[in-house]
């Protein structure tokens, strides 16, 4: 027992990610959610980007490299608050909350270009993925959780794209909600752009990203509602056919079951 004296206990967040048969189908050859998270956290942290401790990670997979399901566990942040419950916090208290928000999204504008140079991007950076730390104090910090989607482009084109995403997941939802000073704030740290842009381009490409990746134009209206028909649709015939192929197992059990009957042996 001496020596556990002094230690602290530690708590841990494991996460469970299972996949259907259509998702499980795709995964053949690739990484699974799970490893690519544990990665993508230790990369954040090798370049300096405040990230969830990783721990570990294992993955169970069928005959055919179909992932079936995977986990991850990282260590648990004590005193922390999600991006989106702060905010909600902080409109109680007009000067210290506005102050507290803009000094979190300079901190995030130093991050996001800090990963962009390196053309890592997160692809969902949505507040409800990023924690606050320290969210009682007066120097709170922001840190990146749920990397499951985060890679390397190393294709301009591609990278260019992915910058878009990671700027429209993370104003989204503070547009929707007119705080239009915050992306000042974050312009004042990301600036100047990783791809060249101008402040007027980017604050452009923002407002529009932002209004997309939270379903507010025709066109992306449509092309959701599209996929989101068509992945029912599929889900819908895999279930059916599923079904039918038990119905047919168990018609024909039951007619051996009548053949042995008629038929009894000797």
């Amino acid at each position: 027992m001496d020596g556990y004296e002094g230690r602290t206990a530690m708590s841990f967040v494991f996460k469970v990610y299972h996949y259907s048969l259509i998702a499980g189908i795709s995964t053949v050859r690739q990484m699974s959610k799970a490893e690519q998270e544990f990665r993508g956290l230790h990369q954040c942290q090798n370049l300096g980007v405040p990230a969830a401790q990783p721990v570990g990670f294992g993955t169970l997979s069928g005959r055919c490299g179909m992932h079936r399901s995977c986990f991850v566990m990282t260590r648990f942040v004590e005193n922390a608050i999600d991006f989106r419950n702060w905010l909600n916090e902080k409109d109680k208290w007009r000067i210290t909350g506005r102050q507290s928000k803009a000094t979190i999204m300079e901190q995030l504008g130093v991050h996001l270009r800090r990963l962009h140079e390196e053309r890592f991007f997160l692809m969902r950076p949505s507040p409800k993925n990023i924690l606050i730390c320290d969210a009682g104090t007066t120097q709170p910090k922001p840190m990146f959780i749920d990397l499951a989607y985060a890679r390397f482009f190393t294709s301009e084109l591609l990278a260019r794209h992915a910058q878009r995403i990671d700027l429209g997941r993370l104003f989204g939802p503070l547009l929707r909600r007119r705080e239009y000073d915050l992306l000042d704030s974050f312009l004042g740290t990301y600036l100047p752009d990783p791809f060249g842009r101008t402040c007027e381009d980017l604050r452009r490409l923002i407002v529009r990203a932002a209004r997309v990746q939270s379903n507010r134009t025709p066109f992306s209206w449509v092309s959701n509602r599209i996929q989101r028909t068509s992945i029912r649709r599929i889900r819908r015939a895999v279930r059916k056919g599923i079904r039918m192929l038990i119905d047919e197992e168990y018609r024909e059990e039951k007619r051996k079951k009548a053949r042995g009957k008629r038929f009894p042996d000797g």
